[in-house]
């Protein structure tokens, strides 16, 4: 039996069947050293699971994609126990329920809900996934990093954390968002899924200038996942995206080569150089005078620097063409057969 050996330290298990009768009437007084447990896609029990975490001296562990269990409770008893990850089933009905009651702690790591007491060492805090909450609460002076994935666009969270370093959030604008912090330097990483979000009739703009608003004492970065616009509407994203906020990097990509004939790249290309020229890269107007100068950030929009990054020299160099025909021209690639893919930047200052 392999929890009985005096000797072992750290223990990996994947595709293994530990649900057998003789495993929980096993002895496992001898793993006083076990200081690491990973199981990944492991058949277990409830029983057979709390007879390992509380027979071993557990620092570490890391359940992921376990079948058999109903409920994972861990209390004070695993009084040793720093780091805990579990990750489970993505449908819902099948994931254990969760409870958590271990003051030792100072890392976990949630692929669904759960139910947890307080934890007074805690500094790392991952809650990808969240279903089931609607609202969310939480108080920590101990927590320094804190990342919440969430599906539900009617989420109602409160959360503060005057320790904190990094905060990141995925998901969709929640319908409420309060964040309070001491901090004086940190950062906060916001992915959001684009559904429509920066169109002028979009219920959800406000939204997105809410949670902005919340996390604006920090470093921010904010990433539009499936952002594929029409170029059409270029100029009205970027109007609805300045109304709410004042970005210092605009981070895009272009495709060159034959491959910048494809639909989805033509359709992504053509909204880059739209926005370029909305930018300034252009001096005048838009053939289809989409484009009025007097807007508000206009007004407050010091300057624009243009950037490509060198991959070689691993570097953001200035674009020094103010044309775009010839600005594309300097990516195309030496071998007309191939396609390069480049990362392009805008850095803007505003007026304070």
């Amino acid at each position: 039996m392999i929890f009985e050996s005096k000797s072992l330290q750290r223990l990996n298990l994947h595709y293994c069947n530990l649900s057998h009768d003789d495993i929980l009437h096993s002895d496992m007084s001898s793993s006083i050293h076990l200081k690491q447990l990973r199981l990944s896609d492991v058949c277990i029990t409830d029983e057979i699971l709390e007879k390992i975490i509380y027979s071993c001296p557990l620092i570490e562990l890391k359940l992921s994609g376990c079948v058999g269990l109903r409920s994972i409770r861990i209390d004070k008893r695993a009084r040793h126990l720093k780091r805990f990850e579990w990750s489970g089933s993505y449908d819902v009905k099948e994931s254990p329920s969760l409870e958590i009651d271990v003051p030792s702690l100072e890392e976990i790591n949630s692929h669904s809900d759960f139910f947890s007491h307080n934890f007074p060492c805690l500094e790392s805090l991952s809650l990808k996934d969240c279903y089931v909450f609607e609202e969310f609460e939480l108080s920590s002076r101990s927590i320094k990093k804190f990342d919440l994935s969430s599906r539900d666009v009617s989420l109602n969270s409160v959360i503060d954390v005057p320790s904190i370093v990094v905060f990141k959030y995925e998901g969709y604008a929640p319908e409420s968002f309060s964040f309070t912090t001491t901090s004086k330097k940190w950062k906060s990483d916001i992915t959001l899924g684009h559904d429509r979000l920066f169109d002028e009739a979009s219920p959800r703009l406000g939204k997105v200038g809410q949670l902005l608003k919340a996390v604006s004492g920090s470093e921010i970065s904010l990433d539009i996942r499936q952002f594929d616009i029409s170029p059409h509407f270029a100029s009205s994203f970027m109007d609805n995206l300045f109304c709410i906020c004042r970005p210092r990097i605009i981070q895009r990509s272009l495709v060159v080569g034959p491959e910048s004939e494809w639909k989805f790249h033509k359709r992504h290309n053509k909204t880059t150089e739209l926005m370029c020229k909305i930018l300034g890269m252009e001096k005048g107007r838009f053939e289809s005078g989409r484009i009025t100068r007097g807007r508000q950030w206009r007004q407050d929009l010091e300057k624009v620097i243009f950037e490509t990054f060198d991959r070689n020299e691993e570097e953001w160099h200035p674009v020094l063409e103010r044309s775009w025909s010839k600005f594309w021209e300097t990516l195309l690639p030496e071998d007309d057969s191939k396609s390069v893919k480049h990362c392009m930047r805008f850095r803007l200052t505003w007026r304070e």
